[in-house]
């Protein structure tokens, strides 16, 4: 069984990733309008590909490649790479050449190829789930630069809100977002191996002040700006057709999604949002606004409903996964170390006091389900 991590220095591939609608395909289209960038969508190789080698263990057993290939096919990541034909076939070609071919190879030549066929030199790829495996990232890739989106989490829960495949809840959306952003603030706190190739990048900065943020992306990851790249919704080639939730890609930088959570979240649910992100709100800077005695009064009510949301919406996943047939996406342990999370903000402590989450101190216990 091929489980050695390659390592590739001799590239320096670009990785944007971060909670969901944090603004990382904003980000990939952005890069992909310079001239020297393609950004891919979604290859979900350590979340996905990468446990291919249940079945496919050896990609230098005969009929092993088309196996793999055939499973790529079938991956749940496949409605983001359905229309690279011609870029999955010079992939399986230069794979059937190569005397010891790997699905690492195979993610490292994914992301090259598609830069190639669009004209570009530098190339890399956008997978949000990607921030679970950082260590990974820079042991097969050392040279790697990582972007790491950061957004308000109240407005990526009214995000989620929007979606067809996210949970109606806001518990588990929020927690979620605490998982990212703890994620990457323990990974700079364990002393990475290359600590220099990390940059955060505020969303909330790159569309008020999209040339400055531009430029400080570019100067990170090594090109020179391009005033493309502010166009970049008309020069970065990206179609997003098939999926239809990321269609503000298709506009030009614009700060209209910052604020609008402030209409879309009533009060309990700000209030739950708030509270269970207290420490993290305060590390970037996120001010919680202040919760009416009524909507305090509801909190507890509107947890239990949450949770009930949350049980629905995994009954329903579960079942669609089982009639999908066999599963190699990696999210197994996703929803414990949720729950985790969850059980650890509801102990009391400094961090979970309910002034944070704009609550008067004293009134108000923690929610309880």
């Amino acid at each position: 069984m091929q489980d050695v991590t390659p390592v590739f220095d001799d590239c320096a591939p670009i990785f944007i990733l971060g909670s969901t609608r944090s603004g990382t395909t904003l980000t990939r289209s952005i890069l992909s309008a310079h001239p020297d960038i393609a950004i891919a969508d979604g290859f979900h190789y350590w979340v996905e590909v990468a446990n291919f080698r249940k079945v496919v263990p050896d990609l230098r057993e005969p009929g092993a490649l088309d196996r793999f290939f055939a499973l790529l096919g079938t991956a749940r990541h496949h409605v983001h790479i359905a229309d690279l034909e011609p870029e999955l076939a010079e992939v399986r070609a230069r794979l059937a050449e190569d005397p010891a071919p790997s699905a690492a190879k195979y993610f490292r030549l994914a992301m090259e190829t598609y830069a190639k066929h669009r004209g570009a030199t530098r190339f890399g790829e956008k997978t949000s789930a990607n921030i679970r495996y950082l260590r990974e990232i820079q042991e097969m890739f050392p040279r790697a630069n990582i972007l790491h989106l950061v957004r308000d989490p109240r407005a990526v829960v009214a995000s989620h809100l929007n979606v067809p495949w996210a949970s109606r809840d806001v518990i588990s959306l929020a927690l979620k977002w605490k998982l990212a952003v703890r994620t990457f603030l323990d990974f700079q706190k364990s002393g990475p191996r290359y600590p220099g190739n990390l940059m955060e990048v505020r969303y909330e900065e790159l569309v008020r002040e999209p040339e400055a943020m531009i430029r400080r992306i570019c100067a990170f990851v090594d090109v020179p700006f391009d005033p493309r790249m502010l166009a970049h919704q008309e020069h970065s080639g990206i179609k997003v057709s098939a999926l239809p939730w990321k269609i503000g890609v298709t506009r030009a930088i614009n700060e209209g999604a910052v604020a609008r959570w402030q209409k879309e979240l009533p009060g309990p649910r700000l209030a739950l949002i708030q509270w269970l992100l207290a420490p993290e709100m305060r590390h970037y800077g996120y001010q919680p606004l202040p919760i009416s005695a009524a909507d305090r009064r509801q909190v507890p009510a509107q947890a239990a409903r949450e949770l009930r949301l949350w049980l629905e919406y995994k009954r329903r996943q579960r079942a669609e996964r089982q009639a999908s047939g066999p599963q190699y996406y990696d999210d197994a342990g996703i929803y414990r170390l949720v729950l985790r999370r969850l059980l650890a903000a509801l102990r009391p402590g400094p961090g979970n006091r309910p002034e944070a989450a704009g609550l008067s101190h004293g009134e108000v216990r923690p929610p309880r389900a």
